[in-house]
């Protein structure tokens, strides 16, 4: 890949233990929303290990096994992650309950040289667990989610959140987002975001979870912040 100096430096790549979904379950091919949260979590297992890529394959129903791979040791970079959760819309108070057992099994595996925290966000944004809290306490915090907002500012509470993170004193910083991609921000922007995150060697990575089919283009939103950022 391209670095900000303009050098070009190799790609870190981990073959990802989540498995590519079969295109005989779901259309694979289709820009269908589901689609999405497969390669999401391959992508955020990648960073959390200390890689740029993950490498997904497709079983096609048979037993994966991987050859001629080299493997690197971490470098033991302290990694500060901060997980963003859309709480906006009472309706979707089942999505939370999705993100807090997708959160839990993300916090269970967390290396030493990585610490975690937990906000949350609809008209503004809420600080929950600050970055580099026990473990003990992110998860109570995940306990006490709730959809309660009726608006959705994403990309000013974007922005907070980045300032948060960005005051951790950490090599590598990444900012899981969890969100339906519906930004209702009339005053801050895209590119404003992007900015931002590159001067502040942010990574953000989406997952992706809409509030119906027919919404599911705004996922196109949140896509593109991992894309222009990682």
């Amino acid at each position: 890949g391209e670095s900000k100096a303009g050098k070009f430096s190799g790609a870190k790549c981990k073959i990802s233990s989540w498995v590519r979904i079969d295109s005989r379950s779901q259309p694979m091919k289709a820009k269908a929303a589901a689609n999405y949260s497969n390669a999401a979590l391959a992508r955020v297992e990648a960073l959390e290990n200390g890689y740029g890529i993950s490498i997904s394959a497709s079983s096609n129903n048979i037993e994966l096994t991987i050859e001629n791979t080299q493997n690197f040791l971490d470098s033991g970079e302290q990694t500060a992650i901060l997980f963003l959760v859309d709480t906006s819309d009472p309706g979707r108070q089942s999505v939370i309950e999705k993100n807090k057992k997708q959160l839990k099994e993300f916090l269970s595996n967390l290396k030493a040289n990585e610490k975690a925290g937990i906000a949350s966000f609809d008209k503004s944004l809420n600080i929950l667990s600050p970055i580099g809290s026990p473990i003990s306490s992110v998860n109570e915090s995940l306990n006490k989610l709730k959809a309660a907002g009726l608006t959705t500012e994403l990309y000013r509470n974007l922005l907070q959140a980045m300032e948060h993170l960005d005051t951790t004193v950490a090599e590598r910083k990444l900012l899981v987002l969890l969100s339906d991609g519906q930004a209702e921000d009339k005053a801050y922007f895209h590119s404003d975001v992007i900015k931002v995150a590159r001067n502040s060697g942010i990574v953000i990575s989406a997952i992706g979870f809409p509030r119906s089919v027919a919404l599911s283009v705004s996922l196109q939103v949140i896509r593109r912040l991992s894309e222009e950022t990682g």
